[in-house]
């Protein structure tokens, strides 16, 4: 049948069985069959509805059913017929009735299911065919009337139910028709009768009834209301006069659920009562109320006056709700003060369990919000005048919260609700301005990033390419599929996981695995908070529910498990109805105001997935009354109870699998499509609504983007609006930021970060420095701070704004001074004093104490720091004028410092305290008061007060105080965000556990809460957030060991408890005695109150436990003496601990304090234990040592004669009893204070002895053994001591021996053999030196050799670095030898590897004995460690005929045939191959013949001139050769096979063969007779035609095309593996087994452009890694490997420097593995690129043109001189004067924007705080580099030489060709700079200067590092003089040519000179030796001949006039000066504006 058709008639086949059914002869049995047949396929039949309902109602009132009353066959029946309402109901009215009254009439049933689902099958009924029905009176009259027992009330409730359904279908309630005789008065007033009914389900459903019908009447203007309103009143009255209260207010509620108007007449008696209700009546006495709240105009009073405020904040759900619901009503009506009042109560509920109560909070702040606030007039003002700024903040500090509520649909609303126009206007730039205005507020500081950058971008939506692609058109004409992303979270692997999961918007195919079904197309899938399927939430166009548009009013759409609209009230009436049906949809009693007009607009809309026909739904939803029913009760209790309890596990799974869905969902934000080529048509909202979604997930990202949109909108700001426009926006949103940064409380570090991040990045803005100095202290982001403040002091010097400071007195200081000091207050957080003290000696006027105090803080001495503060404090008159304001406060704030580093807990409270409030008792209250107190005294108070009661001192006052504070919620919420940790240390001393567990766990949820958000880049941030964890989790131990009893019942718990604590400390130097103190101060305390804890328990115990705890023994209990010792002696070692650290860190200040403590400590508990004793003296030995190392004047001494008397007491009584260690360290330190006194005696001793006192003078004279009392020469006291040193430190050795035989501990035996060895080496040196030291040295040479090699037999690593040392002795001591001998067999081979260059130089000379066997060794164990080096020595190996030379002889060729190795050999030729012919070629002339040809033809060696000739035809010209033999060695190293030659070399042979061979003669006969000067042209112009092929070789290449060996290499055809070269560095024991083995070559090669044309050949290793390698030929790289070799030792130097390792101070280095005198391996630094390419690639193109303009410019003025360029630059330096030169340099500089380098680091950064960090690394590693680079000499430092790393900034050294002075010396034009530092590195580090500050600093740290250890640089320079390089022979011939010597003389001329000289030179350096002297030096060996040499050395030596250099003698006086000097001789404009062109210096 077509739908909406009606068929005049049956088909034939059903009209026969219609007939069958009317027929009165038909069977009862067939027609129920047939009616069965019906009701099982009625979609059949329902089209022929009108001819079957009469049918089937007549069966059923037939009763002819098979049974009585509404069993489920006639449900079934009724049911069907319902179902087809939509296509006919019964037409027969009296029919239809008596179907109503039979079903009413068997309406009731036993079991309650069933007697439900019969009502509702009859308001079906009554609902579809209530047209055609009359109720039937009667019958529900007969229900509510019965009477008596429980029938009656079964009645009574069947018949209340049967007339709510009567009267919710619009029906008439009394129907005179079917009423049969009843009156209506009757019938009402035995209706409310049932009001009085016993039973609350019969008197509240009668009720609710009776609403209903009130409310029908009302509709009807029915005029017998009146009537009935009297009937229920009076009832209601009679209930209430009875004392029936509770049912009065059931049924008055109920009846005000539909008809609230009755309940006008009991309001009075409502109110009057309200305070005797409680819970639920209460309740229900508020919803009665609710009605007549917006009424009656003092309502508020009224409720007021009973308790309403109280009931509002008590908790319980639904009376508060019914109270919100009330004030919402009764707003309108409220004043403003009763609005105030109300107000806090009203969002308390911010914070409240309940969806429903926040969403009416929410609800009635926005009506408040929407009143209170008028654009027109000003926020905060009302038209009558009154003031309610403070209301209106209130309550936009709610709604704010609202953004970051847990519910989502809260969060939408409020996101909506902000997003309005009428809240934030909806131009860009005004809601810019706005945002930090409007939406900032100090309680939601931690969500404000995320609401403004959603609201921010939200504005994009708005314009008309939201939903614009990017690129209209694709990249090519291709076809696209869209791209199914699987999302299912249960089987997706990680990295297959989308980098935007939130993506897939309209997908065809996309699915859905694990169970999960498929989307709609367009739609977006969201993850379920309650189940596993994903729901659909938008339609299709790309709505995400992170940025909501306006909602429609009143629409409900899911979104997670939240519902959005409508709140759903528990108390609504779908939940307090006592009606068993289901009413018909009406709208909710409660409903909430709209909020305005045009809120929420309809542009989202709910996903309806129901079906689309009404009919359809209608009849299955009919469907679904046909229910089955189990009759037995115990089975349906069996099965329910199954049923729960899988429920049960079901939702524990389900819970689980949330979890599990949470962290991994996904949602989609855009579809993919794939194709041939890249998708490129990608909408913008598609790109927008990611960074939206996850700006709302991600800090790091909020402040990213947040700072990214204020600077892009920012850069267009000029161009989209007028000027005046612009600086009204730039002025408004400064004045935002500084309000932000001035009023937060929480300086939540992202948001900070962010906001400062924004005004470094728009160089429009600038802030408060004070503020912004502030905040960045406050929230650990002192990088952006610095970089802010930098950029303003660069962009504004002059600005005026008025400075920031706390009180109104002093001088008042300008803002640039202001933003200095704050500046440095920003550094010192940080730590770096380095650019602190630049900061003060260049940029401000301060007081020079000011400077002084810095520096002894810096230097730890803190006690001295707060005697110059506290002078500058209290000093009233100052000659040069009074001091700043902020320096003032600078002093106060430093000083609290310092008191907290001294520890001086008395002392900093009352500087902290004093500044707040100096009466006395002080009034702490005060700090709420001022936000300078709260930042900067408040933190010191807290600390002082807490570690005085930790201590035992009670404070009453500041008790007081903090709980008067964590009363108050503003004051709360600040401490609860800042000083959690103190307050969980409070609560501990107060012993409130419990509260001190919960702040235990707020440190933790704040700690990982901020600690995402702490940049990588923040180190120190990071570390100081990580120092407060130890404390706080040692706090915890506490809280939870004291939270047991059982711990308190044996020692044991206590004992592991004081084990774990003991085995975990700070770190001693890089951690602050700050810290330190927290530990051990916090663990004393708490082992107090265990202790208390313990004795508690004796005494409060049973007999029995006391008894226990008197156990002395090993049984279950604890002696408390016991105890108590235990406790005590773990006091002392704390004390000790932290008393070393102090030492460590020059603190002796705390150090003393703590000794003090240890030896009173130590007197009282432990008096006869001898070893705390010892221990303690030990402690104030060390101190003593580093003082006296430290400070080493003379009359700093006079404390050691004392403290030497107590450890020779100690030393001949106690040490009998105490181990052998700790004798071994008695001694060492006896030892090191002798031999300090000793040098001090031997330096200064008759100042010494002329300031001694008598008393003092008697103990020195009894300790060295002096009998006379007189007063003995300095020369016999320092004998004596030296005497007593040698013999304490054997002592030591002694000791410590005897140690390890008993504990095989070797660690005091090797310190002891170290001293002793160092101790003789000094006297040696000494001696050798020509200073007497008084002792008998003659066992020394062996004592020192003896010792050292002990040491490294038990792998001493400082041993280790002291062999070179030991080798010099051999050779010099040859007395020696057989102790070295002896030791040295026993100290394992691999500890020597590190030095086998050193003791490879030596095998050929008299001392090479030595080093045989152990060389011998390494070459059986480590082959590979000492080919190389062995094969590069060994060709230069000289041997006499004496017996010392043949047993060298013999052991060099022992080595040589345990290293032969052919295919070793293969592998360094098939890397000389790599070498360019052309340079081969011009090595081999200048090296090989030129030496021959300068001589006269006549006198030449002619044998000899062929053979090098024969040697360089072969193998570079002869290639037809090749093929057929083998190449011949070149330069020493052996003949490689003939498949070496590559097919560039070939080319190059067949282009230049014929060239050379006419010149010079294929035997090479045509130079036997050529003059040299015709040789020189000759091979010059050969040599000048290879250089065009040689400028090609650059790039990218083959391999194989240079050496065909390394192209094919094939490590399975070879029977020998061959090592990765670089992995032996002797620091450990080398595995070759598991070195990586060479597998192949890489089949590029790249071609470096520099002067030799490196190769980078990358080495594939067998562990599938690749090792590259820079392949240099040519050159000798010995020179750069013992480079990099010292460069090594100096980083462990500088490690060892507590000044160098505090600021990672250290060079980077690399493997250099020369293989021949002209090849070798040097590793390639991975991500590092020239400091030259560095500043080019940040030069624009205009600027890259004009970049060459300075190379120009200086050629240019050089021809000013001369034409020539090498004469123009001799005359030059004697020509040109300084100010010409000062002129032009400064001209040529302009060619480079002076700011390049800065750039550079910008371009390379990520952020603010990265570029900080990359120009910290870069100063701290170019002013290390610039110092090591000085100390060996190293020039020829042009640009190309200095690689920068991109990952670090810092910086890497390359290329040492010029070293010791080399380039100075031999150059045609010397350089006369010690290093580099041009104007582009110092433009860097402005606008700080380089004279002062960081650079200047860390050059000071390194020069005193290196100096304190110059021996050991020294020591590994000897293997210079032992084995010069080539380069180094040359030299030494040149230098040797220069002085004029003849050749005999060159013959005769001892090698080795050359090389100690240049030795020599680096030692004065290190000696403090002016650079300019020790340069003037390398100048005259190589230029005293030229006429510019006196030029040179004036221009050198400066004039004093302009340089410091100039004004110092030959020696500097300090470490410092000498920097100076330094600095001074590297940035003399005088000296760059000279230097080659090729140098760049202006640069």
């Amino acid at each position: 049948v077509p739908k909406g058709t009606v068929p005049p008639e049956m088909p034939p086949w059903m009209a026969a069985i219609h007939k069958k059914m009317t027929e009165g002869r038909t069977h009862r049995n067939v027609r129920l069959f047939l009616t069965r047949l019906i009701v099982n396929r009625p979609k059949v039949f329902q089209p022929y509805a009108k001819f079957w309902l009469p049918v089937l109602t007549q069966l059923v009132l037939s009763g002819e059913h098979g049974g009585e009353g509404l069993h489920y066959f006639v449900i079934d029946v009724v049911v069907t017929m319902l179902s087809w309402s939509t296509t006919a109901i019964l037409e027969d009215r009296q029919l239809a009735s008596s179907l109503l009254e039979h079903m009413m009439r068997h309406a009731h049933h036993e079991n309650r299911g069933v007697f439900r689902n019969n009502l509702e099958v009859i308001k079906s009924l009554t609902e579809c065919w209530k047209e055609k029905l009359q109720p039937p009176t009667k019958v529900i009259y007969d229900y509510f009337s019965s009477t008596g027992g429980e029938d009656s009330k079964i009645a009574s409730r069947t018949g209340i139910q049967l007339l709510g359904i009567v009267v919710a279908n619009q029906m008439l309630p009394y129907d005179p028709v079917t009423a049969k005789g009843i009156d209506e008065r009757k019938f009402y007033i035995d209706f409310c009768s049932l009001m009085s009914h016993k039973y609350k389900e019969v008197h509240a459903a009668a009720a609710e009834v009776l609403g209903m019908v009130l409310a029908f009447k009302e509709e009807r203007k029915d005029g017998s209301i009146g009537l009935l309103q009297d009937l229920v009143s009076e009832h209601l009255t009679t209930l209430m006069a009875t004392r029936s209260e509770d049912k009065a207010l059931i049924c008055l509620q109920k009846i005000q659920l539909n008809y609230p108007k009755l309940t006008e007449r009991f309001v009075d008696k409502l109110i009057f009562k309200l305070p005797m209700f409680q819970g639920v009546f209460k309740t229900m006495c508020l919803e009665v109320l609710l009605s007549q709240a917006d009424v009656r105009p003092q309502f508020y009073l009224e409720l007021r006056d009973k308790g309403f405020r109280d009931t509002l904040s008590h908790r319980d759900e639904l009376t508060q709700l019914a109270c919100l619901a009330i004030v919402q009503k009764m707003l309108r009506n409220l004043s403003n003060e009763q609005v105030t009042e109300l107000l806090p109560l009203i969002t308390a509920f911010g914070s409240h369990g309940s969806l429903d109560c926040r969403v009416a909070m929410y609800d009635i702040l926005i009506w408040m919000y929407n009143h209170y606030f008028s654009p027109d007039d000003g926020e905060g003002m009302d038209h009558d005048g009154s003031n309610k700024k403070e209301l209106l903040a209130a309550v936009r500090d709610q709604l704010l919260q609202g953004l970051a509520d847990d519910a989502e649909s809260i969060r939408l609303k409020m996101f909506e609700f902000w997003n309005q126009e009428s809240r934030l206007v909806t131009g860009t730039l005004g809601r810019l301005t706005q945002l930090l205005a409007v939406l900032y507020s100090t309680s939601t500081e931690r969500h404000f990033l995320h609401n403004s950058t959603n609201l921010l971008l939200e504005l994009t939506s708005r314009s008309p390419d939201f939903t614009r692609t990017i690129f209209d058109q694709p990249l090519s004409e291709c076809k696209f599929q869209d791209k199914s992303i699987d999302l299912s979270w249960q089987q997706r692997h990680l990295q297959m996981t989308p980098l935007f999961a939130a993506t897939l918007a309209s997908q065809t195919g996309m699915t859905q695995q694990g169970g999960e079904a498929a989307a709609e197309v367009g739609g977006v899938r969201a993850t379920q908070q309650v189940g596993l399927a994903f729901t659909p939430t938008q339609e299709a166009g790309g709505y995400s529910w992170m940025a909501p548009s306006a909602q429609s009013q009143g629409a409900s759409f899911t979104v997670g498990s939240s519902c959005v609209g409508p709140s759903q009230d528990p108390s609504s009436e779908a939940q307090q109805s006592s009606l068993l049906f289901r009413m018909p949809k009406n709208p909710l009693r409660r409903t909430m105001k709209p909020v305005e007009e045009g809120f929420g607009q309809a542009t989202l809309k709910a996903y309806d997935s129901l079906p689309t026909d009404p009919q359809e739904a209608q009849r299955t939803e009919m469907l679904k009354l046909k229910r089955r029913f189990v009759r037995d009760r115990n089975i349906t209790s069996a099965f329910f109870a199954k049923t729960e309890a899988k429920k049960k596990i079901m939702r524990d799974e389900q819970r689980r699998h949330q979890r599990a869905a949470r962290d991994s969902k996904v949602v989609m934000y855009r579809k993919y499509r794939e194709g041939e080529l890249p998708d490129i048509q990608i909408k913008h909202s598609e790109m927008i609504r990611p960074f939206q979604a996850l700006a709302q997930k991600d800090t790091s990202l909020a402040r990213m983007l947040f700072a990214s949109l204020y600077e892009a909108i920012f850069k267009q700001l000029e161009s989209i609006v007028t000027e005046r426009e612009a600086e009204a926006i730039v002025t408004a949103v400064c004045e935002g930021l500084n309000a932000v940064l001035k009023s937060s409380t929480q300086f939540y570090p992202p948001l900070i970060g962010s906001l400062e991040d924004v005004c470094f990045s728009v160089k429009q803005l600038s802030v408060d420095s004070s503020a912004a100095a502030t905040a960045s202290l406050t929230s650990k982001q002192e990088p952006i701070g610095i970089m802010l403040l930098e950029k303003q002091i660069s962009s504004s010097p002059g600005n005026t704004e008025a400075p920031s400071a706390k009180r109104a007195k002093g001088n008042m200081p300008s803002a640039a001074t202001v933003t200095w000091v704050e500046l440095a207050r920003l550094y010192k957080s940080l730590g770096d004093f380095d650019v602190l003290h630049g900061i003060f000696s260049s940029h401000l006027g301060t007081k020079s104490i000011t400077k002084e105090a810095l520096e002894a803080e810096e230097r730890a001495d803190y006690a001295e720091a707060v005697r110059q503060y506290k002078d500058a404090i209290g000093c009233d008159s100052w000659s040069d004028g009074p001091p700043m304001q902020v320096e003032e406060d600078l002093w106060e704030e430093s000083l609290l410092q310092c008191y907290n580093s001294l520890t001086e807990w008395g002392d900093l409270e009352k500087a902290a305290v004093v500044n707040v409030d100096d009466s006395n008792p002080p009034c702490l209250d005060k700090i709420w008061d001022d936000a300078y107190y709260l930042e900067h005294n408040l933190p010191y108070i807290m600390r002082a007060k807490l570690k005085l009661a930790c201590g035992g001192a009670r404070d009453d006052g500041f008790n007081a105080f903090l709980d008067k504070a964590l009363e108050s919620p503003e004051h709360r919420g600040l401490l609860h965000a800042r000083y959690s940790t103190e307050l969980t240390l409070y609560h501990i001393l107060k012993d409130d556990l419990d509260r001190a567990r919960f702040f235990a766990g707020t440190c933790v949820q704040s700690f990982l809460q901020e600690w995402p958000n702490l940049s990588m880049l923040l180190e120190k941030s990071r570390a100081a957030h990580l120092k407060q964890l130890q404390p706080l989790a040692e706090m915890k131990e506490y809280l939870d060991f004291m939270s047991s009893t059982k711990n308190f019942e044996c020692a044991g718990p206590v004992e592991q408890l004081l084990s774990r604590w003991g085995s975990t400390f700070p770190h001693p130097k890089l951690d602050p005695i700050s810290v330190w103190d927290d530990v051990v101060t916090n663990r004393c305390m708490m082992m107090r109150k265990m202790m208390q804890r313990f004795h508690d328990s004796a005494a409060g115990g049973t007999s029995s436990a006391a008894d226990q705890m008197e156990v002395d023994g090993t049984g279950d209990g604890v002696s408390l003496s016991r105890l108590q010792k235990l406790f005590s002696r773990e006091y002392v070692q704390l004390y000790l601990k932290i008393a070393s650290t102090a030492t460590a860190q020059s603190n002796y200040a705390v150090a003393r304090r703590y000794l003090q403590l240890t030896e009173k400590a130590a007197i009282e508990h432990f008096a006869h234990d001898p070893t705390l004793k010892i221990q303690w003296i030990h402690g104030v030995a060390s101190m003593r040592i580093q003082q006296s190392q430290q400070d080493p004047s003379p009359t700093k001494l006079e404390p050691n004669i004392p403290l030497l008397e107590q450890l020779e007491s100690y030393g001949k009584g106690s040490l009998d009893s105490a181990n052998n260690s700790l004798a071994c360290h008695h001694w060492l330190l006896e030892g090191t204070l002798y031999d300090i006194m000793a040098n001090a005696f031997m330096e200064d001793g008759a100042i010494i002895l002329g300031t001694l006192p008598d008393p003092k003078m008697k103990q020195l004279n009894t300790l060295i053994g002096e009998p006379s009392a007189s007063r003995p020469k300095p020369e016999d006291v320092t004998h004596r001591l030296f005497l007593k040193a040698l013999s304490s430190l054997k002592g030591g050795v002694k000791a410590g021996t005897e140690h390890h035989k008993v504990s095989q501990d070797s660690s005091p035996m090797v310190k002891a053999l170290v001293a002793m060895a160092k101790f003789c080496d000094a006297a040696l040196r000494s001696k050798e030196e020509g200073v007497d030291v008084l002792l008998d040295t003659k066992q020394f040479p062996s004592v020192v050799v003896s010792y050292t090699l002990k040491a490294m037999q038990y792998q001493s690593q400082s041993a280790t670095q002291q062999f070179p040392r030991l080798l010099q002795i051999v050779e010099q001591y040859p007395d020696s030898l057989d102790a070295f001998l002896k030791k040295a067999h026993d100290v394992p081979n691999w500890m020597f590897i590190g030095w086998i260059s050193q003791m490879v130089a030596l095998m050929d000379k008299p001392a090479g004995s030595a080093v045989h066997k152990i060389l011998l060794s390494i070459a059986s164990d480590y082959p590979q460690a000492l080919t190389y080096p062995f094969r590069i020595s060994s060709s230069d190996f000289k041997f006499d005929s004496s017996e010392t030379g043949r047993l060298n002889q013999d052991a060099v060729d022992q080595v040589r045939r345990k290293l032969e190795n052919a295919v070793i050999s293969d592998f360094i030729s098939a890397l000389e191959q790599l070498s360019s012919p052309e340079l081969v070629w011009k090595d081999a002339v200048d090296n090989n013949l030129r030496p021959l040809m300068d001589q006269s033809v006549g006198s030449r060696d002619e044998a000899k001139l062929k053979e090098v000739w024969q040697q360089i035809y072969s193998h570079l010209f002869d290639h037809k050769s090749w093929e057929s033999s083998q190449d011949g060695p070149l330069y020493g190293t052996p003949s490689a096979p003939s498949n070496l030659v590559g097919a560039r070399k070939k080319k190059f042979a067949q282009d230049y063969v014929k060239q050379v061979e006419d010149k010079f003669g294929k035997d090479g006969s045509k130079l036997l007779r050529m003059k040299g000067a015709d040789f020189n042209k000759v091979s010059t112009d050969i040599y000048g035609a290879m250089q065009s092929s040689l400028a090609k070789a650059t790039g990218d290449s083959l391999l194989k095309n240079y050496s065909p060996w390394l192209h094919n290499f094939d490590p399975t055809s070879i029977g020998h593996a061959i090592e990765v070269p670089g992995q032996y560095d002797g620091k450990s024991k080398p595995l070759p087994e598991y070195h990586v083995k060479i597998a192949g070559f890489d089949e590029k090669v790249l071609v470096m452009s520099s002067i030799r044309k490196p190769k980078r050949i990358t080495i594939r290793g067998d562990d599938e890694k690749e090792y590259k390698f820079l392949v240099k030929g040519g050159e000798d790289l010995r020179l750069d490997q013992r480079i990099e070799q010292l460069f090594d030792i100096m980083n462990g130097i500088l490690l060892e420097d507590t000044a160098c390792s505090q600021r990672g101070l250290s060079l980077k280095t690399y493997s250099v593995i020369p293989m021949t005198h002209r090849v070798g391996l040097i590793g390639w630094v991975e991500n590092t690129i020239p400091l030259k390419d560095f500043l080019k690639n940040a030069l624009t193109e205009s600027e890259e043109k004009h970049y060459m303009n300075g190379a120009n410019w200086h050629e240019e003025w050089l021809k000013k001189f001369n034409s020539d360029r090498t004469k123009a630059y001799k005359e030059m330096y004697k020509k040109a004067k300084r100010v010409e030169v000062e002129k032009e340099f400064r001209r040529k500089a302009t060619c480079v924007p002076h700011d390049l380098l800065r750039r550079a680091f910008m371009h390379l950064a990520v952020s603010p705080e990265a570029f900080l960090a990359l120009r910290s690394h870069f100063a701290n590693t170019y002013a290390t580099l610039s110092i090591c680079h000085y100390v060996l000499g190293i020039g020829d430092r042009h640009l190309s030489n200095y690689m920068v790393d991109l990952e670090t900034g810092g910086v890497v050294g390359i290329d040492f060709g010029h070293a010791f002075g080399t380039a100075t010396q031999f150059l045609p034009y010397p350089e006369l700079m010690p290093f580099r530092l041009t104007p582009q590195i110092t433009n860097l580090l402005l606008p700080h200067l380089y004279e002062s500050g960081q650079l200047r600093n860390c050059m000071v740290h390194t020069m005193r590092a290196l100096r304190n250890s110059h021996n050991l640089v020294l020591n590994t320079m000897d293997v210079f003089v032992k084995e010069p390089s080539l380069e180094w022979k040359s030299n030494a011939r040149k230098q040797a040519k220069e002085q004029k010597l003849s050749e005999d003389d060159l013959s005769q001329l001892d090698v080795e000179w050359y090389p100690r000289e240049k030795v020599q030179q680096a030692k004065k350096k290190l000696i403090g030796g002016n650079p300019v002297h020790i340069m003037r030096f390398d100048l005259e060996k190589g230029h005293a001949r030229t006429p510019e040499y006196s030029a040179l050395k004036a221009i050198l030596m400066g004039d004093p006039s302009y340089n410091k250099r100039a004004k110092v003698g030959e020696r500097c006086g300090s470490v410092e000066e000498q920097v100076d000097c330094l600095i001074d001789h590297a940035t003399d404009p005088n000296i760059l504006g000279r230097t080659w062109v090729g140098w760049e210096p202006w640069v």
